[in-house]
């Protein structure tokens, strides 16, 4: 469950670099604290996708809405299909997917009372034609350097 919309990170023109070198990777390691990781993550870099979702502590399933974000932000269909879109159309797309999801997110949550209160947090980056669109909530962060 997102309590919000997603805080924006104004696009970042990777146009000024004269030399750019994309390099990716994801690794996760349930803490000390914790007997199960509610990490997830996705790392498309052939799609321009990178996800990060880290289900809230103390809430019930976690992990099953870390995976929900994950899964659905990857394969939502207006994300899937944003090659022709403006910056500012994208920037509202990747916001209603957000949307999107969260619903699908506290649905199931509604729809199963060993699953309510379900929730995680989540950050996206998306590039698109020499562009990095970053979006995120909760504590989950991106970081450029």
């Amino acid at each position: 469950m997102f309590n919000r919309k997603p805080m924006w990170v104004s696009p970042t023109s990777l146009r000024r670099r004269t030399k750019l070198q994309l390099s990716s990777g994801a690794h996760t390691v349930t803490g000390p604290r914790h007997v199960l990781n509610q990490d997830r993550f996705l790392v498309e870099p052939s799609n321009g996708m990178f996800i990060v979702a880290d289900g809230m502590g103390g809430m019930r399933a976690g992990d099953d809405a870390s995976q929900m974000a994950v899964e659905r932000l990857s394969k939502h269909p207006r994300l899937v299909e944003r090659e022709n879109l403006s910056d500012a159309k994208l920037m509202n797309v990747i916001s209603e997917a957000f949307l999107d999801v969260n619903d699908e997110i506290v649905e199931k949550g509604n729809a199963d009372s060993n699953l309510e209160g379900m929730g995680t947090t989540a950050v996206m980056a998306v590039l698109q034609h020499s562009r990095m669109f970053l979006a995120g909530l909760g504590d989950s962060r991106a970081y450029l350097m």
